[in-house]
């Protein structure tokens, strides 16, 4: 019975760590990638979202609002793409100047 508590508490903080850090890094990289290379089909975030996890993971989120939104942090920090509408999904592309960021 102990060992089953602490095989559950270890589970619980890898997941943890998979859907906050692992998954959306994976998951916006999946999803610039089809945008600059202009092979993305018209959907939803959820959708993407969902056939990476099917396709790639064979895994069921436990948080999927809380993915999707590191989804979009990641998005627009390292891919410098701003999520402007979800459904079905659209960009605005970030560019830094000297006074700041603009838009596409």
């Amino acid at each position: 019975m102990e060992e089953e508590k602490i095989i559950d508490s270890h589970f619980k903080d890898v997941s943890e760590f998979f859907e906050e850090y692992l998954l959306p890094e994976a998951i916006a990289y999946y999803i610039a990638i089809g945008f600059y290379k202009n092979n993305l089909y018209e959907n939803s975030i959820d959708v993407f979202v969902s056939s990476v996890l099917a396709e790639f993971f064979n895994y069921e989120v436990k948080d999927m609002k809380s993915l999707i939104k590191n989804v979009k942090k990641l998005l627009k920090i390292k891919y410098k793409l701003v999520v402007i509408n979800e459904a079905p999904l659209k960009f605005k592309k970030q560019f830094q100047t000297k006074n700041g960021y603009f838009h596409t």
